[in-house]
């Protein structure tokens, strides 16, 4: 009976024992995955390209397992941003990720690796009459503007004493050294007068800045173009005479008494970069856009 009594409480002893082991066990398990999801990991500095929409969901910035993502928020007020959500400017910025009482911080680089989407057409002028590589190129689509257009070659700048047809082959850079090549052709004819041809073209090719959703509405129109590199051009001050006064009367109609708390200036510009006017983008009091016009 004695030897019973002493194979029960030994028999005891060991279940107590054996429970403190699964409890601290247990405790240890729970503590170190509590620990693991608390101290959380962000993905640190990450490379965004110029222009691509900014991702704003917070998994994306965090590098462990998510399982409570309701308690983890974001801060990306730093990263420059356009109307459409898309980084707008090149540069180092900073974010922050904060779950529970736990903050930080990461840095956000954005680049430009892309190259310039170019447009060029062949250009024809005057024998012995001056040109330059920007005169072939028509459109050149790229964040980081503006573009340089240079000669392969420079001899294919040196082409206007003889007539005749030449190729000439074109590198077209963005303003953080991006390139593209393109070729075209030059056209030497006798009688034949580009400066003429710069004033006349009024054809629009493109604006500085540019803004999604322009109808090519413009609030002054040139009836001749000319060179933006001549700050004392009487044109100029027609614009300037117009900006001064109270733009609100440049409203379209169905707008007249609206107020306006924004407002952007459009440069236009024909193939020859040359101005042939001037756009003006409104903000609204309710958010809407619209562009001014002059009837």
């Amino acid at each position: 009976m004695d030897q019973d009594f002493y194979d029960e409480g030994i028999g005891t002893s060991k279940v107590k024992f054996a429970i403190i082991i699964i409890v601290v066990i247990g405790l240890f398990v729970a503590f170190y995955f509590a620990k693991k999801t608390f101290s959380f990991a962000i993905n640190g500095d990450m490379t965004i390209e110029l222009g691509s929409a900014l991702n704003k969901d917070v998994t994306n910035y965090v590098s462990n397992k998510i399982i409570d993502v309701d308690e983890y928020s974001i801060n990306l007020d730093e990263v420059p941003v356009d109307e459409n959500g898309n980084v707008s400017s090149l540069g180092e910025y900073e974010y922050d990720v904060t779950y529970k009482n736990i903050k930080k911080t990461g840095k956000i680089t954005i680049v430009d690796t892309t190259p310039p989407v170019v447009d060029v057409e062949p250009l024809t002028v005057g024998l012995n009459e001056n040109y330059e590589a920007k005169d072939f190129l028509v459109t050149c689509d790229d964040k980081s503007s503006p573009c340089t257009a240079n000669y392969a070659s420079s001899d294919d700048g040196e082409l206007s004493n003889t007539e005749g047809t030449y190729d000439v082959k074109l590198v077209i850079s963005d303003y953080v050294g991006n390139e593209t090549e393109a070729t075209t052709k030059l056209t030497v004819q006798d009688g034949y007068s580009l400066a003429n041809t710069k004033v006349n073209d009024l054809k629009i090719s493109y604006t500085d800045p540019i803004y999604d959703g322009w109808d090519e509405t413009m609030v002054l129109s040139y009836t001749q173009a000319f060179n933006p590199d001549d700050e004392d051009n009487y044109r100029y001050q027609y614009f300037y005479n117009l900006i001064e006064s109270d733009i609100s009367q440049y409203l379209p109609s169905k707008y007249s008494g609206r107020k306006i708390v924004e407002s952007n200036i459009m440069t236009v510009y024909n193939r020859y970069g040359y101005i042939i006017g001037f756009a003006i983008r409104a903000k609204l009091d309710d958010g809407d856009y619209v562009y001014l016009e002059n009837n």
